[in-house]
């Protein structure tokens, strides 16, 4: 939203930047163990989500954060550390497809949906769900017309080329490649 101040904190314990899974460099502004205590938003990102189940430290961060938090949030993967950070018990929650499943491994209820909330936690399924997260939040904060404006702005019309987006959408040989090339990410967010 416009005039807000958004921390950005990675894992590192330094400003050092952060390569994401994906290549983009991320420059922190704080850490984890130095965000804000009580912040108005946690959102926890998708993408190599087991790089966080795998640091005690990072996932004590995310329980604290999200029990201090107003709203709780991930995109994608991300719901997976919730979970594991003991944030989604009882709740309906989602994730990308390819783990959805594994949610109630760790207390949650999982829903096919693009963006679940539940209280004071969202949830958005694949990275582009971010978006419709996004806009939902901002339509809490500051109304749906704030949220319908910012909508326009960005000209957030998706029409995909291919209407392959889901695996009812995909089809089984795609859908079976994409489980494939899914494994090692869903083998290291196993709840244990």
């Amino acid at each position: 939203m416009l005039g807000a101040t958004v921390h950005l904190a990675t894992t590192g314990v330094t400003g050092e930047p952060v390569t994401s899974a994906g290549g983009l460099a991320l420059i922190p502004t704080t850490t984890l163990t130095d965000a804000p205590e009580e912040p108005t938003v946690l959102i926890v990102p998708g993408g190599d989500t087991g790089v966080l189940l795998a640091d005690p430290a990072a996932m004590s961060a995310i329980r604290r954060l999200g029990e201090a938090a107003e709203t709780v949030a991930s995109v994608c993967t991300g719901a997976i550390a919730l979970g594991a950070a003991g944030l989604l018990d009882g709740r309906r929650a989602t994730s990308h497809w390819s783990v959805r499943h594994l949610l109630a491994g760790y207390g949650a209820i999982a829903v096919d949906e693009r963006v679940v909330a539940d209280g004071n936690v969202l949830t958005a399924a694949g990275v582009t769900a971010g978006m419709d997260l996004a806009l939902r939040r901002v339509a809490r904060l500051r109304g749906d017309d704030y949220a319908r404006f910012l909508e326009l702005g960005a000209e957030y019309a998706p029409q995909p080329p291919f209407g392959a987006g889901t695996p009812e959408t995909a089809g089984a040989d795609l859908t079976a490649l994409a489980r494939d090339f899914y494994a090692p990410l869903e083998h290291a967010l196993r709840a244990r």
